[in-house]
């Protein structure tokens, strides 16, 4: 699936080559909705990425199924968050919001993400028993059982922005 470049998105030396350099709050890659996107409908997935926000005090979706509407339902996303579900500045949230957009939510402790460096991230959901992980640099982080149900991944899928609230990543 391709992805379109929008507003302000550079490109910067990478972890691992060339990189996204989400400079503003109208930078983001939007890959369109489609069925081989739609990875809510198999036994599991795995969502990862190599991150290097420039500062963890405020949040930071990183992906996202998006809703595209204010007050949509969203879908699966992973954020670096400052507030809320027990977490705090540099925590590590996925979210796998299910089709009628209810939460099933896994955080990290607070501290865990860094700003000004790379790091690696993932979320891994099974749908056949519920059990979802969440990773720091290859490091179990947080884990819990959500529960068997269907991701909401039928949407949009964006990197760094949230169309409903503006919220972007930088970094």
């Amino acid at each position: 699936n391709n992805g379109v470049l929008e507003g302000g998105i550079r490109f910067a030396p990478g972890k691992l080559g060339q990189a996204f350099h989400f400079n503003d709050e109208s930078a983001d890659v939007k890959i369109p909705a489609s069925p081989s996107l739609d990875v809510g409908l198999g036994d599991g997935f795995t969502i990862e990425m190599w991150i290097n926000p420039s500062d963890v005090s405020i949040q930071h979706p990183l992906v996202e199924f998006d809703s595209s509407t204010p007050g949509g339902v969203e879908g699966a996303f992973i954020w670096v968050s400052v507030n809320g579900f027990g977490g705090g500045p540099g925590c590590l949230i996925a979210n796998l919001n299910d089709a009628s957009g209810t939460p099933h939510i896994l955080s990290s402790p607070a501290g865990i993400v860094n700003a000004n460096v790379f790091q690696h991230v993932a979320v891994t959901y099974d749908k056949t028993t519920g059990n979802t992980v969440l990773y720091y640099n290859g490091t179990v982080v947080a884990t819990a059982n959500l529960g068997v149900f269907t991701p909401k991944t039928s949407t949009d899928f964006l990197f760094g922005h949230r169309s409903s609230t503006g919220e972007s990543y930088v970094g």
